[in-house]
């Protein structure tokens, strides 16, 4: 039989981010997966979608090259941002992505094979933490992609006052007896 060195090899191959894999092939641009993600994003963020991430992930898995991550801040927006891709993506010439869940669960996937697109709730784009699984993807600089903040800070907020700035006033002083 193949020896032990081989098998590991083997392993490695076919594990969803060996070692072997942890640099992305060729650069974004060049990437055939790059268009449709960027479409995702563009279309996230005409409606509004915030906290708005494009994962390269194709060094990693085979399942996907692209994760496209963004955040409605309500059924009806999530449900707006979810139709605004599908539409912009058929318009474009791509295959009908299948969808699973529901705005209702916080969670709507559009799995297009080599781009997934993830629109989350707010809690629920915490819960799962995509960008911490995937460390190693390599992230796209979509500043020029999206309008101004949208992409940066989670939980940016497009106008109005924040809300919780006050609950930030906490010390340890207080507690010295324990």
């Amino acid at each position: 039989g193949a020896s032990k060195a081989v098998r590991r090899e083997q392993l490695l191959e076919n594990m969803d981010s060996g070692p072997s894999r942890s640099k992305p092939d060729g650069k974004w641009e060049d990437d055939p997966s790059t268009p449709l993600a960027l479409l995702a994003v563009r279309a996230g963020d005409a409606r509004k979608a915030r906290d708005v991430s494009a994962l390269r992930v194709g060094h990693l898995t085979s399942a996907t090259n692209y994760f496209v991550n963004m955040v409605g801040s309500s059924k009806a927006q999530i449900n707006a941002i979810v139709k605004s891709v599908e539409d912009d993506a058929e318009e474009a010439g791509y295959p009908t992505p299948s969808r699973q869940g529901t705005a209702v669960s916080g969670w709507v996937c559009l799995d297009f094979d080599d781009v997934v697109v993830n629109v989350f709730s707010e809690q629920q784009r915490d819960f799962y933490g995509i960008e911490k699984f995937w460390a190693a993807a390599q992230p796209l600089d979509l500043s020029d992609v999206v309008t101004p903040d949208s992409a940066t800070l989670p939980g940016w907020e497009a106008a109005g006052p924040e809300e919780d700035a006050d609950d930030d006033d906490w010390t340890l002083d207080d507690d010295d007896d324990w």
